[in-house]
């Protein structure tokens, strides 16, 4: 009798030790009022790089974005080109585009990814990553056994965003550098719905803030994991309270997610003393300024400021978070050399120059 109450009392300690953790894992976001937050209270300074091209050369829409040391790399979803900038002055170093069905050549790039010494593309259509070296040039093709929309270079190989509603693999795989799958985490929900593989969301799928730890969350999902060699595990849960959608609903049913209001987180961003999470609401974008070790939280929109700088973030670069403009789109109402890491000849800018801006949290 003895033995079976000790056996009881282990199991109640083990399930409150678990309620105890999902818990603290959980961020609740609390919607009820209207807020703003001015981005002065939340950003510490915002740097500008002008992209810096000659008049023949045309980029058009930033798909991804990634970084190599003091390079910028670019891919441009309008031109299926990539592009590499100078990180301090903003000049093009070189541009390339491998569209095609030869060897080492691309159909529809999707994403980009880097590591100390090689980029790497994600083509959608065939399956395949290319790697290429910093200046560019292709040097193999890794092919995939499914179909990915997002990915992120490891150590020893990558983890890639599934879209292959298969038995065998979960929504994250892992695979080593010539495409062998060696882990696959997070199963696919048991429905019907045929449309489970599909993937959207403003930001990336993947984060490796500090070259190391892997997160990910799928677009519209407002659950964070932890990625290793080991598996994953959940790292934050979004708990907008009465405005999560039903645990029945399809986060990739995007029809039905926006015919109520429902909240839905479309990036995260994982910073040192910050998390950020951008989610939608009615159609407008809010975010979350979270600290961990206060639980302080900051949440609603953003709003541009005196010198009406926008904020949009979409990648991550180290410490900063990342977005792009058109100088068009602030040359009314900001001066671009207050923020701008070069300085620049204002009345010779081109409206159409792509200008990307470095957000810093305090």
């Amino acid at each position: 009798m003895k033995q079976i109450y000790a056996i009881m009392l282990l199991l109640s300690l083990l399930c409150s030790c678990g309620t105890r953790n999902d818990k603290d894992k959980s961020i609740v976001i609390d919607l009820t009022e209207k807020q703003e937050i001015a981005l002065s209270d939340v950003i510490r300074q915002v740097r500008i790089l002008p992209l810096i091209m000659s008049e023949t050369d045309l980029l058009g829409n930033i798909k991804d974005v990634c970084t190599i040391g003091d390079t910028v790399y670019i891919l441009d979803d309008l031109t299926a080109s990539l592009w590499a900038f100078d990180k301090n002055s903003g000049r093009l170093i070189t541009q390339a585009c491998h569209r095609g069905n030869g060897p080492n050549e691309y159909v529809n790039p999707i994403a980009i990814t880097s590591d100390a010494d090689r980029l790497y593309l994600l083509d959608l259509p065939t399956n395949h990553i290319i790697s290429y070296d910093k200046a560019l040039d292709p040097l193999e093709t890794i092919s995939l056994p499914f179909p990915a929309s997002d990915f992120i270079a490891t150590d020893d190989g990558f983890f890639l965003h599934n879209l292959a509603k298969v038995e065998m693999l979960g929504k994250v795989v892992r695979v080593d550098r010539k495409g062998v799958v060696n882990g696959s985490y997070i199963p696919f929900p048991n429905t019907n719905d045929d449309t489970e593989g599909y993937f959207g969301g403003a930001g990336k799928c993947f984060m490796k803030p500090d070259g190391k730890a892997v997160f990910f969350s799928e677009a519209y999902s407002n659950k964070i994991y932890t990625l290793d060699t080991e598996g994953s595990n959940l790292f934050r849960q979004l708990d907008f309270m009465n405005y999560n959608p039903p645990a029945n609903r399809s986060v990739n049913r995007i029809p039905d997610l926006f015919e109520r209001p429902y909240a839905l987180c479309d990036n995260f961003f994982i910073l040192e003393n910050c998390l950020v999470f951008g989610f939608l609401k009615d159609m407008e974008h809010y975010y979350c300024f979270y600290e961990p070790s206060t639980g302080i939280r900051k949440t609603g929109k953003v709003r541009d400021g005196k010198d009406g700088l926008p904020f949009y973030p979409r990648w991550q670069s180290g410490k900063s978070l990342v977005g792009a403009c058109l100088y068009e789109d602030i040359k009314e109402r900001a001066d671009i050399n207050k923020y701008s890491i070069i300085q620049l000849d204002t009345a010779r800018l081109d409206e159409e120059m792509t200008l990307l801006l470095f957000y810093d949290v305090f």
